[in-house]
């Protein structure tokens, strides 16, 4: 499922798994390598592998995308329940097309170029940036602008899950966040 929607157009990524690298060094390195080179990475967090979470918080801290993705059914950590996962279910076809489709719309929006990946870590470095800053009115300026990204991505994502019906308006003055115009 992953290879067939990222490897087709318009994303044309080349898809491997970690295990399928033919460089005979060190296992280890290789993936690391390749963890925080990668454009994009997806994360299968199916067997709650200890290895997997670890290989995604070197992704987080290296800030840049990553899609998580397990078998439906699944209970994520406590740390991971936050963060939007495609949960699928292999053994049903209107739930593999479900997760096409939202991997296509991860994927995508991952590819705009004013987009800032969020993560644990991201947040975190945001707020130390933040306490940096010798300007409070600066310090709730990039906070609120922080917060209504995040608002915004959950709003357009819930929209094209179906997850909302109908048109939210937008405050008067306020660009509409899920862009219907």
């Amino acid at each position: 499922m992953i290879k067939q929607v990222l490897e087709a157009p318009p994303f044309g990524y080349h898809v491997k798994r970690a295990d399928q690298d033919s460089d005979p060094g060190m296992i280890g390195d290789r993936v690391i390598t390749d963890i925080i080179n990668a454009e994009l990475v997806v994360a299968d967090l199916t067997n709650l592998n200890p290895n997997a979470f670890y290989e995604l918080g070197i992704r987080h801290a290296s800030e840049k995308p990553a899609i998580h993705i397990a078998r439906a059914g699944i209970v994520l950590p406590f740390d991971n329940i936050a963060h939007r996962t495609i949960f699928v279910d292999l053994a049903d076809w209107h739930s593999i097309e479900n997760s096409r489709r939202a991997l296509t719309e991860m994927a995508t929006f991952i590819e705009q170029p004013a987009v800032k990946v969020s993560n644990p870590i991201t947040r975190a470095n945001a707020v130390f940036r933040m306490r940096k800053t010798a300007d409070s009115n600066e310090q709730v300026v990039e906070a609120l602008r922080e917060e209504i990204a995040r608002l915004n991505r959950e709003l357009k994502s819930a929209r094209s899950g179906g997850l909302l019906e109908g048109a939210i308006p937008s405050p008067p003055g306020m660009p509409n966040p899920a862009g219907d115009d």
